[in-house]
């Protein structure tokens, strides 16, 4: 049972480390000033053979950008398109998909940590204080 797990999981990390080597090797050639995302991921899909998925309730596809890449790897296309946005992106088996970053709880001012001030008796299961509390 062991060597079965192991050998899916080396599976698994096999295929995601050709994915990963598979999308270093689709360089793209684009230049595209002041169109819409919808235009601009059209154009990468055309060139590159990826397909795009994303919500199209959550991603602002109207909004207007400009890309110019000579024979750059996706990633390093998908990193400048989407910096400054809220849009983040996975490649898989040949897909895109496109979601919206998750909002962090903490922001970088809230970063530190608040000290707090606990007061009580600890009790014991019979309801009696611990010995040192009384």
């Amino acid at each position: 049972m062991n060597k079965l797990r192991l050998k899916l999981i080396l599976l698994g990390f096999g295929i995601s480390a050709f994915q990963f080597v598979q999308a270093q090797q689709k360089s793209l050639t684009l230049s595209v000033s002041n169109k819409s995302m919808q235009t601009i991921l059209d154009e990468i899909e055309k060139k590159s053979g990826f397909r795009f998925f994303y919500n199209n309730n959550q991603i602002d596809t109207k909004r207007s950008f400009s890309v110019n890449a000579k024979g750059e790897d996706i990633n390093a296309v998908l990193e400048r398109l989407f910096k400054g946005t809220e849009i983040s992106y996975r490649i898989m088996e040949g897909n895109i998909i496109l979601s919206v970053k998750e909002k962090s709880s903490v922001t970088k001012s809230e970063g530190q940590q608040q000290l707090i001030t606990v007061s009580g008796i600890v009790l014991m299961n019979h309801k009696s204080p611990f010995p040192e509390q009384r």
